[in-house]
């Protein structure tokens, strides 16, 4: 997978995700949730897929 140069504050503002929001994630202290996984995967460009699984 090719990495995508971009920096956390140029993902915060193409995301509309806050910047501290985004630098909690990576040590835990902030989760993912849907509404932020989805502003990050349109931000770059990147298609995502939800399966549930019972």
């Amino acid at each position: 997978m090719a990495e995508i140069p971009m920096t956390r504050g140029k993902l915060a503002e193409k995301s509309k995700v806050s910047y501290s929001h985004l630098k909690n994630l990576p040590d835990g202290r902030r989760r993912w949730n849907e509404d932020t996984k989805a502003k990050a995967s349109k931000a770059l460009n990147i298609v995502t897929e939800y399966k549930c699984v019972s």
